[in-house]
């Protein structure tokens, strides 16, 4: 039992020790363009009234040396989104639309089909409602596409952070972002989040927009990354690491919200065609098993405590310079206490969440979805 615990926290932590390695080799230093492509920034809003001033407000204050547009897209929403939209108009050159006037029927991919073809920018930013971001944002997106061979570009996304629950929230955040950083660094995209998520308009048509995931409620992102990357190869992605391309998104408030959130984010790795995303999942869930058992035999004896106790450490050790070298990039407080407290309790969401999910049944904006093929 022992040589089966040292070799499992072992080999997951020196697979975090490589993704540090990785983190760290991601070039951070924007390229300055001579002409910044238009761009038009799209915004699928449902039932956001609320949030929706902040995020305008926080593009009105964007500084671009290029032309760029805001379109809001409403999902059918059942407050005033489309009347807030429509009365904003500081700085901005704002358009909101509604789904409820196209053929495109309901859901964020519909959404963002629908501000596509009202888009009149070379490149197309999608971010979300309840988002903001300083002034640097758009233009450092914008220059992400200093090649024409760049075709999507993404960039990184965290909660601010109140309280231990938000705090909590913000460590699992950043450990997804940073591994799609890194395996984006490893020639292998696997993850991306479509709050801060760029694509010429051009490459969105050529690759079918989401034709081929047009079953599948979530996964506007990550469905999209791998089409771009299989009609054009590796080199037509790029990770944007510079810290002013940081957006800021709203946690999820009540253990509900969040459990049908992370329900929805894990609906889509069994529908991954590709066996990368999907081993990836499973490594990760079947990790996390494996930590519990641990927990479970030494309760019970069969595993001696030191031996746990070491493994444990390592392991602790080498998710905390993971998770710090991604926070020191963007100056982000690293939350020591709920760090601790994540070590036992993340496995037991983890594990959860797996289960929860072989429901294929999730609750989201007032809907009710279902995480399989239709």
């Amino acid at each position: 039992m022992e040589y089966w615990w040292v070799l499992w926290t072992g080999v997951y932590s020196l697979g975090l020790f490589w993704a540090t390695w990785k983190w760290k080799g991601i070039n951070a230093n924007p390229t300055l363009l001579a002409d910044f492509p238009t761009v038009s920034v799209l915004v699928p809003a449902r039932n956001e009234s609320n949030n929706l001033p902040k995020l305008l407000q926080s593009l009105s204050r964007q500084v671009y040396p290029s032309y760029w547009e805001v379109i809001v897209i409403d999902d059918h929403s059942e407050d005033n989104t489309v009347e807030v939209a429509r009365s904003f108009q500081k700085g901005l050159e704002l358009r909101a639309i509604s789904l409820a006037d196209t053929a495109w029927g309901q859901g964020k991919k519909a959404a963002i089909t629908a501000g596509m073809d009202a888009a009149s920018g070379d490149v197309v930013i999608t971010t979300d409602a309840d988002c903001w971001m300083d002034s640097g944002w758009l233009a450092r997106m914008g220059s992400s596409f200093h090649s024409p061979s760049v075709q999507l570009a993404f960039g990184p996304v965290t909660f601010p952070v109140h309280n231990f629950w938000e705090r909590w929230q913000a460590l699992e955040f950043w450990s997804l972002i940073g591994i799609g950083a890194v395996t984006w660094q490893a020639k292998s995209p696997s993850m991306c989040n479509g709050a801060n998520l760029a694509v010429r308009k051009e490459a969105f048509y050529e690759v079918g927009g989401y034709d081929a995931s047009k079953d599948i409620p979530s996964g506007d992102d990550e469905f999209l990354l791998h089409a771009i990357v299989d009609r054009f190869g590796e080199k037509s992605t790029q990770f944007v690491k510079d810290k002013s391309a940081l957006v800021f998104t709203l946690p999820s408030f009540s253990l509900g919200e969040f459990v049908q959130q992370r329900k929805r984010w894990a609906s889509k790795w069994n529908l991954h065609k590709k066996l990368a995303p999907k081993l990836t999942a499973l490594a990760v869930f079947g990790f996390h098993i494996g930590l519990l058992i641990g927990c479970l035999t030494t309760l019970t004896g069969f595993l001696p405590l030191i031996y746990f106790a070491l493994g444990l450490l390592v392991k602790s050790t080498a998710e905390a310079i993971f998770l710090k070298s991604f926070s020191k990039t963007y100056d982000l407080k690293f939350p020591l206490m709920e760090f601790l407290c994540w070590q036992v309790l993340y496995s037991i969401y983890a594990v959860g969440i797996g289960l929860a999910v072989q429901q294929k049944k999730y609750q989201w904006k007032g809907r009710n979805y279902s995480s399989q093929w239709k």
